[in-house]
């Protein structure tokens, strides 16, 4: 944690008034933290953890009020602290010896609370606990109870002045005899205490992930516009790489029959002029839409946190299935380039040959016909991708975060943008392909050069080698990347503290369809 500015008259009467409260402990309650609960929920436990701990006369309890205005001196958001090594500095910024940290979950219709103790001095966790409530009326006695139980375990002697209550049948009526004679005095029961020791905590708490802190009645628009942009521009840009290959073919053949008429020149180079610019702006396109849509994922994950964004179970699996499908495509437009390269030279055959023009014809039409099969099939898969991608999120069941940790933006980050590279490097291997077949016809229709005809044909042929095997290699990889963030928990993540950003974009359900609702926030700080 960096290093703070201190007051001192501010920090010198706050620990000379804790001094002189008869030697107690000062204790700091931390807010807790919400997990699919709303904020106020989580803010109402706290202050009961406050009175609580006040009513065992165990402690000095530091109020919330103070200790806003200590942090707030020192320009500290407690609310950037969701950590147990940030709490325990915050404890001892706020000169606390014990601090009180937690979480409230829901679970169904029932309230879980999670709280533990801890010695700022030392690090160590002195009691551990949790209770659960089954409605909002419960959450006092739930509180009461496990703030009773986590004072007895960090101070197992000392005889609290509350004790654990527990819900009992009213009793009943006891009928009392009156006797003329003078009430005799009964001495009050004693009730002895059971010490309780810590139990030592030996098990460390399980690698979880975050479930979504959504905004009630709400969806962050923003988040969800930024990424699945990201991701449908991808495979548009597929689809534009695909239309320009076909036009660069047709840009070769007009140019073969221009260098081979006697008449009509003009106009058969128009027909080529046409067919290479169009290639040209569905290329430049094509390009250009693979690196937006690389570069709006990290926007979105790590400009727009991903933690408003949550995928279920069945969510995940569209996601995964999405990022399968649009490699399927990639892969299907590969082999359709390959088989359009191998039309040319069937026809090439068919229009050159005296005989077997039936076999030849054939042989064009069945290419042809697999050519369109594949063509077809990948604009397909990229179509049903672009939808599982951006039905994902709104599938039903528990959501968690699509991103929780930093490793899991990276993951996704850099398996999307492999995958635009390989596209990148499909491009490239097809249009070496288109390159080696030409310099193979160069070769066998010259009478010299021929060890420089062949030299230039292997090279072209390498290169193609090269990008497709790299396209593969980057999918695979990709989609690997991308599918182990959503499955595999990287690390222990915490769960979520709501962050402003700079701009707020929601949609909320109303009764005639959805209101818009615009929030500015310059600083973009949390609240």
């Amino acid at each position: 944690m960096t290093k703070y500015k201190v007051l001192p008259f501010v920090l010198l009467f706050y620990v000379s008034f804790v001094g002189s409260a008869q030697e107690k402990a000062t204790i700091a309650v931390l807010p807790f933290q919400s997990i699919e609960v709303s904020a106020s929920v989580a803010m109402i436990i706290t202050t009961l953890f406050e009175t609580n701990l006040v009513n065992t006369n165990a402690y000095f309890v530091l109020s919330q009020s103070d200790r806003a205005q200590i942090l707030a001196a020192q320009e500290i958001a407690i609310s950037d602290c969701s950590d147990e090594a940030c709490a325990i500095e915050i404890g001892k910024l706020l000169a606390a010896e014990q601090i009180i940290m937690g979480t409230v979950a829901a679970l169904g219709k029932k309230y879980i609370i999670n709280a533990k103790i801890i010695d700022v001095t030392t690090s160590r966790t002195l009691g551990a606990d949790s209770v659960s409530a089954n409605s909002v009326e419960e959450l006092d006695i739930a509180c009461k109870n496990l703030t009773l139980a986590l004072v007895q375990r960090a101070l197992p002697k000392v005889k609290l002045a509350e004790k654990p209550v527990e819900p009992e049948p009213e009793p009943e009526p006891v009928v009392v005899e009156e006797k003329p004679e003078a009430v005799a005095e009964t001495e009050p029961e004693k009730e002895a205490v059971a010490e309780e020791k810590p139990e030592p905590i030996t098990e460390k708490p399980p690698k979880t992930r975050v479930k979504v802190a959504r905004v009630p009645g709400g969806f962050e628009v923003v988040s969800y516009a930024t990424l699945t942009a990201g991701l449908l521009l991808t495979q548009i840009g597929n689809v534009t790489e695909g239309i320009g290959f076909e036009f660069k073919q047709q840009a070769s053949e007009s140019w073969d029959n221009y260098i081979s008429a006697g008449e009509n020149l003009d106009t058969l180079y128009d027909d080529y002029s046409t067919a290479q610019s169009t290639y040209t702006v569905f290329g430049i396109s094509s390009y250009s839409l693979w690196g937006l849509g690389a570069g709006a994922v990290p926007v979105s994950l790590f400009l727009l946190p991903g933690h408003t964004l949550g995928l279920s179970t069945l969510g995940k699996i569209s996601f995964s299935a999405g990022v399968g499908l649009s490699v399927a495509g990639n892969l299907l437009a590969l082999m359709a380039g390959n088989q359009q390269i191998d039309n040319i030279s069937l026809w090439d055959n068919y229009i050159s040959a005296g005989e077997n023009l039936d076999a030849l014809y054939d042989s064009y039409s069945s290419g042809y016909t697999t050519y369109s099969l594949f063509r077809i099939l990948s604009y397909s898969l990229w179509g049903l991708s672009a939808a599982g991608l951006a039905g994902s999120f709104f599938l039903p069941g528990e959501k968690e975060a699509l991103a929780p940790t930093l490793l899991d933006r990276i993951l996704i980050t850099a398996g999307m943008t492999l995958i635009s590279i390989g596209n990148v490097t499909r491009s490239m291997a097809l249009n070496s392909r288109a390159i080696m077949e030409e310099r193979w016809n160069d070769y066998i229709n010259a009478g010299e050069n021929l060890d420089a005809l062949y030299d230039d044909y292997n090279g072209a042929f390498t290169q193609y080698s090269i990008f497709t095997f790299l396209s593969y290699g980057l999918w695979a990889g990709g989609a690997a990347a991308v599918i182990s963030s959503l499955f595999i928990p990287f690390g222990s993540a915490q769960p979520v503290v709501k962050e402003e950003r700079p701009v707020k974009l929601r949609l909320i359900p109303a009764v005639s369809g959805f209101n818009i609702q615009l929030e500015f926030n310059p600083k973009g700080k949390n609240r």
